[in-house]
């Protein structure tokens, strides 16, 4: 007899797998799968039609193209240390090394709250190149998620089919 241990086990390993073995290759399949995971839970007269909700989610993710791009930056994580040196005008004073250095609002509003880049749209287009960078990867492993927002026409400049009055498009950019 199937346990709900085991159903649970064996929901959680569809769920992993969307996701480390398939990701990018294809995105929409973690929502496929959960949507199948609630429908699994529903009340079926037949554990029949119950289990046609399981086979679906293993069959869809066996046809699914795979991209191990975020499982491979998951074991870079555990295989090496990555240690990040944090710059002087970070440590301020919400920070251990920033209060024993005598950082107040001043240094705060002076130095720390700046941000650099100072637009939002200049973080989206420069970070798939330092994300290639951070993971020695080529750039054409590095998809960016540019999400266009109202008012911030430096973002939108340059793609026609977004539109200024549209408030949440998203553009998919991939960089090679």
């Amino acid at each position: 007899m199937v346990t709900l241990l085991i159903l649970k086990i064996l929901w959680e390993r569809l769920t992993t797998i969307a996701v480390e073995d398939i990701s990018f290759g294809n995105p929409d399949a973690i929502n496929l799968i959960q949507s199948l995971k609630i429908a699994y839970f529903s009340n079926f007269e037949h554990d029949d039609d119950k289990n046609i909700q399981a086979m679906f989610a293993a069959a869809y993710m066996a046809k699914s193209p795979k991209d191990r791009f975020i499982d491979e930056m998951k074991n870079y994580f555990k295989l090496y240390e990555v240690k990040h040196e944090i710059p002087d005008y970070a440590l301020d004073k919400h920070t251990k090394a920033g209060k024993e250095m005598g950082r107040s609002y001043d240094h705060f509003w002076l130095v720390g709250a700046k941000l650099n880049p100072e637009s939002a749209a200049e973080i989206w287009l420069v970070l798939p190149f330092k994300v290639a960078e951070l993971f020695k990867l080529p750039a054409a492993y590095v998809t960016l998620l540019a999400v266009t927002v109202f008012g911030v026409p430096e973002l939108s400049a340059g793609f026609p089919e977004t539109s200024s009055k549209c408030s949440n498009s998203f553009v998919l950019l991939s960089f090679s």
